[in-house]
């Protein structure tokens, strides 16, 4: 994580841990020292992480792509964002009776007047505001990169149980309103943001061209938190469970995996549905299953479910030729879960 104050005087450790992600098959251990704090004291940890390294080629395209993305300006990029937008209105609408009212909850790793890495961004934000204007009650939630201005604790907290541990985030919101209607009532959108330690890092998804290892885990607490966000949020008067979620891209692809195996079956969200939106096609989302070769499976009691129901919508097998042993070795047998596939299965539109 990024940020810190100083804790002059306090004395300084050394302690080794090791972080367990869900990454990319193994082919070298990168060392890095982070300081975390300990009971007061400053704790100098080197943190070992078993990751994937990229080629140069494939670093430099990814890198490339990115600058592209964050340098273009809205003005710019306007027809297809505004062709998106349209497309996912017409999209949601069509899942409802004309004129009716919807209660929406968008989940979305960025929207752009918070937090912004590309068209996704702009796309969120717009959408949201579109929604609005036309009358539906609309939620966007994201993660809590940093403070916001308006932004608000809650005090609503909840509690998920991943990876062998509990996990409790804080929701935060902000009311932003974007007119009148025409009964003269003021519109606007509820922005919601999820605020755990695990979000608040110099990046939204890695430096320095590296994926955060955790990533699996972040994304799934985050899932878990854009659901119950709609059963909590805004506390005066939660949407409740007639709502639909709009997943979009890969970050959220355990949303419509986690609204079925989990409050389906227990006979929650009857009412909800689920629409998954791809912005990019370039990401998908891809975690080796194991994450190395000496690690042990996970499986879908790792992100809080109950059981491995409709794992094989997210199994993907690398080819032969993009595994790292490139099929000499019988432990490296190529399967992941790709969080984009298992969403466009999963949702229900």
């Amino acid at each position: 994580g990024g940020g810190g104050g100083g804790g002059g005087g306090s004395p300084t450790k050394l302690q080794k841990c090791v972080i367990e992600g869900h990454v990319p098959l193994a082919k070298e251990i990168i060392a890095e020292e982070k300081p975390v704090e300990e009971e007061g004291d400053q704790v100098q940890a080197a943190v070992t992480v078993e990751a994937h390294i990229m080629s140069n080629a494939k670093r430099q395209e990814s890198e490339q792509m990115m600058r592209q993305m964050s340098e273009t300006n809205l003005k710019d990029q306007g027809p297809a964002v505004e062709d998106r937008v349209t497309a996912a209105l017409d999209a949601i609408e069509d899942q409802s009776e004309p004129e009716k009212k919807l209660s929406i909850v968008l989940v979305s790793s960025e929207v752009a007047r918070f937090a912004k890495t590309g068209g996704l961004a702009d796309v969120a934000d717009k959408l949201a505001e579109a929604l609005a204007r036309r009358g539906h009650r609309v939620m966007t939630v994201m993660p809590m990169y940093g403070n916001y201005d308006g932004a608000v604790p809650t005090g609503v907290c909840r509690e998920f149980h991943l990876f062998g541990g509990s996990h409790t985030v804080q929701y935060h919101h902000k009311w932003e309103a974007n007119g009148i209607d025409a009964n003269g009532n003021e519109t606007g959108v509820d922005r919601v943001f999820v605020d755990h330690q695990c979000f608040r890092r110099p990046g939204m998804y890695g430096e320095w061209g590296q994926d955060y290892p955790d990533n699996l885990y972040r994304f799934a607490l985050f899932s878990w938190a854009s659901i119950e966000a709609a059963l909590c949020q805004p506390t005066i008067a939660p949407f409740g469970e007639d709502v639909i979620f709009v997943a979009n891209d890969w970050q959220t692809g355990f949303v419509p995996l986690i609204l079925a195996s989990n409050y389906r079956r227990y006979k929650m969200m009857g009412p909800a549905r689920s629409i998954f939106v791809i912005h990019n096609m370039g990401y998908h989302g891809v975690y080796p299953n194991p994450p190395t070769w000496t690690s042990p499976k996970f499986s879908w009691h790792d992100i809080g479910l109950k059981d491995d129901a409709y794992y094989d919508r997210f199994v993907w097998t690398f080819p032969v030729n993009e595994r790292p042993s490139k099929g000499r070795d019988p432990r490296d047998t190529g399967e992941a879960i790709k969080l984009l596939r298992g969403g466009i299965e999963m949702a229900d539109r």
